[in-house]
């Protein structure tokens, strides 16, 4: 992801940064004997979320081994869970809610030979199934924030106004623009997104967030200010909160391909690589130019699932589509390190 001065943003760099640490944890665990983690038993933790970002309280979590192993906890009060006593190996946890068997959560994978103690965290998010009918009318759905807004006229023409200068490409004019839509009609949630995006890309990061925020008390199924409070808090490095936001982005718009992308991108930065996998490849079958980086942090999972190979293919291909980026050299000598583990 880049900003205006052209520069990749930190997500860049950490996406970059997460690659090598991943061939790290690779390399040292193929060095372990035989055995070494099988012979160890595990504890494995996490909380569970609603889609909305609630905790789940008294949930079902299922864990299911290739070794047979199958257990069954509830979730706490706080919305947490835990198994004991695990032997080392890779399970399956899924989540079923009693009170609304509409909710869902993918299998999500837990593998303790990523852990270096005797737990490991796995975090589980709900969501709800996607339906399309078929008779919706097209252009885009309006909820009933959107349909029940009275802006007044000079709000209106503000906003507008704002709208056409940024795609004109005059930030500051607009946010000009934005602000006076803001002041005449203080809910105008819309003009609260614009003016928070406009802050994000100019590395304001606390107030864009604060934007997002009142957006979402105003509308919280508003995706613009979900998806860019996500963006703010990954680059406060609070992924378990962006991802919450993102999850419910993308359950309410699933077809957006950057939405995917940095849903994919913030299970990645949690270790969540089933979950990390889906999105990034949902992103890439959506839209492969706009979703293009989704290939280096896909490159990521493959490499952590010890897909050599694959992650090798992954980077050739972002390399091939962009060969100018910032970071080329640097993917390239991975991609030639990846081929050669493959062959080993």
């Amino acid at each position: 992801m880049k900003g205006n001065n052209g520069k990749d943003s930190p997500l860049s760099v950490w996406s970059v940064n997460s690659v090598c640490f991943a061939f790290s944890l690779l390399l040292l665990f193929l060095a372990l004997p035989a055995g070494a983690h099988a012979q160890r038993a595990f504890t494995i933790f996490g909380n569970v979320n609603l889609p909305d970002g609630n905790r789940a309280v008294r949930v079902r979590v299922r864990l299911e081994g290739m070794n047979g192993l199958q257990q069954e906890t509830l979730t706490d009060d706080q919305g947490n869970y835990q198994f004991f006593g695990i032997p080392g190996g890779r399970y399956k946890l899924t989540v079923t809610n009693p009170e609304d068997d509409k909710q869902f959560t993918d299998p999500t994978e837990a593998d303790t030979s990523r852990s270096f103690s005797n737990r490991l965290q796995i975090h589980l998010y709900l969501r709800y199934r996607i339906t399309v009918e078929e008779d919706k009318p097209k252009g885009g759905t309006i909820n009933v924030a959107e349909a029940t807004q009275d802006v007044p006229k000079r709000a209106k023409k503000a906003y507008e106004d704002g709208l056409k200068l940024k795609r004109e490409g005059k930030p500051l004019q607009a946010r000009e623009r934005f602000e006076q839509a803001i002041a005449d009609f203080p809910v105008y949630f819309q003009a609260l997104a614009e003016r928070g995006e406009l802050r994000l890309q100019e590395r304001e990061i606390e107030p864009a967030l604060e934007d997002f925020d009142r957006a979402l008390k105003i509308n919280h199924d508003y995706v613009p200010a979900l998806r860019g409070g996500g963006v703010c808090l990954l680059e406060l490095k609070r992924p378990d909160e962006a991802v919450v936001r993102f999850e419910r982005a993308a359950s309410l718009k699933p077809d957006h391909p950057q939405t995917q992308m940095m849903l994919g991108y913030t299970h990645l930065l949690l270790d969540n690589l089933d979950q990390a996998r889906k999105s990034l490849e949902n992103a890439l079958r959506l839209d492969p130019k706009v979703a293009l980086r989704a290939r280096v942090y896909l490159a990521d999972c493959y490499a952590r699932d010890g897909r050599f190979k694959d992650a090798a293919d992954e980077l050739w291909a972002y390399l091939e589509a962009n060969p100018s980026a910032p970071d080329a050299a640097r993917l390239r000598s991975m991609e030639i390190q990846l081929r050669a583990m493959a062959v080993k």
